[in-house]
């Protein structure tokens, strides 16, 4: 039987909350002592934003993973204490974002998250969920970031502003979210991207390959098939032995070479820690990554009992010396937010979580579980 635990006490005192799932596939939100604070009753949540997480239900839903939807979706809003502040009343809805919520009022419920449907009428929406301006048939839009929005309108890529104006036309092959009042877009007669400032002007002459978002000014980016740091005035310079970089996150960028072994530089492209882990090795947060070695590991389980689908990699945690302060004995990891982290050690095994000393701190009893979230 499973024990749902409830308190009015924890609803006003608690404001730390992270999606968790439940067998037979309901989500709810958990506090810090692993205690359901909204009970799990959704077939999808998001994780919250400004005080809001989206929530569907769907019908004719089979069974399916973490990012997957499917059926026919009923999307709305709830608040932290659990209460539905914006009824299920769209076919696809976006986590809140400076404001405004993406919402699609009459197209199609994507199969997955990561499949972004241009079908039907796309819209956005303030907090009390009314419409306050629609998009063009055809055209889809996307999550405010940095004061702009991307928006795809036959195959082409441009920017909206607040009031829902075009503010950069749609002429880009492709085109990511403004960070640090700078995006990238790639040029349809090059075919590379290039460095963009909300003028709509391009910065430098960057000429990449691929690309990454910014982070405090840099960004990771393959140019002459070399992978390198561009800074945010558009200067590039190679990373030696790097086949391939990640994102920047805390100060620290993750290396890859081609023998597929992970290490880690510094934004000023020098080797902090050397090539020695795993490919699936993951980014800095909290002081944290966690790496990986190759173990050959039995699993049985059935599929939607994984984080991911790597049964052959186990896991630890190193500092940013590489000293290796959590041992590796993890079947699959997140990544530590607000001290805690979501773990799993054993083939089809529940999810727990950890603390930054690896101390177990939430018993392992979710079919899949994400990270905390501090919720206003």
């Amino acid at each position: 039987m499973w024990l749902l635990c409830f308190s009015a006490e924890l609803v006003a005192q608690e404001t730390l909350l992270a999606a968790a799932q439940i067998p037979g596939g309901k989500w709810g939100f958990i506090n810090t002592k692993g205690h359901f604070q909204i009970a799990p009753r959704w077939d999808y949540v998001s994780d919250f934003s400004e005080g809001k997480a989206v929530v569907a239900n769907f019908k004719n839903r089979g069974p399916l993973g973490e990012e997957d939807m499917g059926g026919i979706g009923e999307f709305g809003f709830i608040d932290k204490t659990g209460n539905l502040i914006i009824s299920l009343r769209f076919s696809y809805a976006e986590p809140f974002e400076s404001g405004f919520a993406l919402v699609n009022l009459e197209g199609e419920t994507p199969q997955a998250k990561h499949e972004m449907v241009t079908l039907g009428k796309w819209a956005y929406i303030n907090p009390e969920g009314k419409v306050v301006f629609e998009l063009e048939r055809g055209t889809k839009g996307y999550s405010y970031k940095d004061g702009m929005a991307r928006f795809e309108e036959d195959r082409h890529w441009g920017y909206l502003n607040f009031g829902g104006q075009v503010s950069i036309p749609p002429k880009f092959a492709d085109a990511t979210d403004f960070n640090n009042s700078k995006a990238f877009v790639k040029m349809k007669a090059s075919d590379t991207w290039q460095l963009l400032d909300k003028r709509g002007s391009v910065v430098g002459n960057l000429n990449a390959q691929k690309v990454t978002c910014f982070e405090g000014g840099k960004a990771s980016t393959k140019r002459e098939d070399r992978w390198g740091i561009s800074t945010s005035s558009g200067i590039f310079f190679a990373v030696a032995q790097a086949n391939k970089l990640s994102s920047v996150s805390e100060g620290t960028i993750r290396m890859t070479n081609n023998k597929g072994r992970s290490g880690y530089c510094d934004v000023a492209g020098k080797i902090i820690i050397p090539f020695q882990f795993g490919s699936d090795s993951r980014s800095f947060h909290e002081g944290l990554a966690a790496v990986s070695i190759s173990a050959v590991v039995a699993d049985t389980s059935k599929k939607q009992n994984h984080m991911n689908e790597n049964s052959f990699s186990v896991f630890g945690f190193v500092d940013k010396t590489g000293k290796m302060v959590i041992p590796q004995r993890y079947l699959d990891v997140r990544d530590f937010h607000e001290g805690l982290c979501a773990v799993k050690e054993s083939p089809g095994g529940m999810v727990g979580y950890i603390n930054l000393q690896g101390q177990l701190v939430i018993a392992p009893r979710f079919v899949k579980a994400r990270d905390f979230h501090l919720v206003e």
